[in-house]
């Protein structure tokens, strides 16, 4: 409070709640005066609150102190640095999920096989009409009363992204020589590619979430 001494003098207050800053000690006898306490005029009994919770405490009462003393008191060089601890936790993907960007061929596979992919029930065209089917969620809320978020941003931008993907799999379905000559002399299917390597990783996303609560339930 005596901060606000600095900053103005000038504040004459009045009554009822500018009280809480006249009348505060630290208001009226500067730093000077409060710094080694308010004296026996003023009741400094901390206000009652309930015991900390989280998921620290929980963990610390859990184990106990003796295993977080050990922990933080562990010799330097005992564990890997930060380096060496990020490259094992690495993910290396297998074989059959190398970048489509780099392999024409593979990343022809992945759109030959992307239309079958998202004809789920409630993605599925009934007619030419129809909104394309989303390919993947990257988590974003767009449905809901009033939300615009669909309209516009990342989520538009990926919405237009998917239906070139899926336009690009009808294609490819229909005519595959005049598309594939088209994406090789172009060169645009580098850029497809890695939004197609998008999609799969949000895929891979999804069922790791999905699977995770599946054992969850079971357990």
């Amino acid at each position: 409070m005596y901060s606000l001494r600095n900053i103005n003098n000038l504040y004459e207050g009045g009554t009822r709640s500018d009280f809480i800053v006249v009348g505060h000690p630290e208001f009226c006898q500067g730093q000077a005066g409060s710094d080694r306490g308010y004296g026996p005029g003023w009741d400094t009994t901390p206000v009652p609150t309930y015991p900390k919770e989280g998921p620290a405490v929980a963990r610390l009462k859990k184990a106990g102190s003796e295993q977080l003393l050990r922990r933080l008191t562990l010799e330097l060089g005992s564990k890997p640095d930060c380096h060496a601890r990020a490259m094992a936790n690495k993910r290396v993907p297998a074989p059959s999920e190398k970048l489509l960007r780099y392999d024409f061929d593979a990343f022809l596979d992945a759109l030959r096989n992307l239309a079958g992919d998202a004809d789920c029930s409630d993605q599925r065209r009934r007619s030419v009409n129809d909104a394309l089917p989303q390919l993947s969620s990257d988590g974003r809320l767009t449905t809901g009363f009033l939300n615009s978020v669909a309209q516009a941003g990342v989520s538009s931008h990926t919405r237009q992204m998917h239906a070139g993907l899926y336009r690009l799999a009808e294609r490819l379905k229909s005519e595959p020589k005049v598309l594939e000559h088209e994406l090789l002399m172009s060169g645009s299917w580098r850029q497809w590619a890695a939004e197609l390597e998008t999609v799969r990783k949000q895929r891979r996303q999804v069922e790791v979430k999905h699977s995770r609560s599946f054992q969850k339930v079971k357990s």
